[in-house]
């Protein structure tokens, strides 16, 4: 459960729910953490196989984990979308052109304000 969780988090699973590809190191930290306490906790009390399987599973996470680390943070912007869902990949596009537009004004309209004051009514 909790490798799976690891995987989840460091991206390299789809999550169940969304089916998207989500990146949180800090929930994967977590998980791995917990990996390695439950095999403290256990030992002595595993038989071989148990023992051999639990050691790989908290190795590979661990290994996963670090690997995860060394990829950077940031997205090029071919990859800014990947891997969200539809709304939230839409809602980050129209943040993105709201920044690049000119601010409306009371009235509604964009500002086009071009120093002439041709509102006025008789001179």
């Amino acid at each position: 459960m909790f490798q799976v969780a690891a995987l989840q988090h460091m991206g390299k699973l789809p999550n169940p729910v969304t089916n998207a590809i989500e990146r949180d190191m800090e929930q994967a930290r977590i998980s791995v953490d917990m990996l390695g306490m439950i095999k403290e906790k256990t030992k002595g009390n595993l038989n071989k196989n148990e023992e051999e399987f639990l050691h790989k599973v908290v190795f590979e996470s661990q290994m996963n984990y670090l690997d995860e680390l060394k990829k950077p943070e940031e997205q090029t912007e071919d990859e800014g979308t990947e891997g969200r869902t539809d709304e939230s990949a839409q809602t980050a596009d129209s943040s993105e052109k709201m920044e690049n537009e000119p601010p409306e004004d009371a009235s509604g309209e964009a500002g086009t304000d071009d120093g002439a004051d041709t509102d006025k009514v008789g001179g």
